[in-house]
């Protein structure tokens, strides 16, 4: 929680739920809500920005939700890793990022579609062969 007219910032940690997803918020005193984003980002007009979602807006063209509905698949699923946590955005597909998973590279500086382990025909020893 930040609170701008002490300019103390307190942090808490808790488990996340069907409500809030993992994440950093921000207790917004006006209408008394979590809002996504770290402390101490805020824009002239107040309101808390997230440079990951303004990223992947910005660069990348997407159009990232507020939340991340329990069925994805019709969806563009970042997983945004930074400093040691993952980071989950859900955005609408667009020409370039067609539905699917995806990981943010920082090294690279761009999103990479998730593979997913083909499916086996047969399993010997451990060793999966694919047909």
């Amino acid at each position: 929680m930040s609170f701008p007219e002490s300019d103390q910032t307190y942090t808490y940690c808790a488990n996340p739920n069907r409500f809030l997803a993992a994440g950093q918020y921000t207790y917004d005193m006006s209408t008394e809500t979590l809002k996504p984003g770290r402390p101490g980002t805020q824009t002239a007009a107040n309101q808390t920005t997230d440079t990951r979602q303004e990223k992947l807006e910005d660069e990348y063209g997407l159009n990232v939700l507020d939340t991340c509905p329990p069925a994805t698949n019709s969806l563009v699923v970042i997983s945004y890793p930074e400093g040691g946590q993952s980071y989950r955005y859900c955005a609408d597909p667009n020409r370039v990022f067609p539905a699917g998973e995806y990981t943010y590279n920082a090294r690279t500086q761009s999103l990479e579609p998730v593979k997913k382990p083909e499916a086996c025909t047969v399993q010997v020893g451990g060793v999966c062969i694919v047909r």
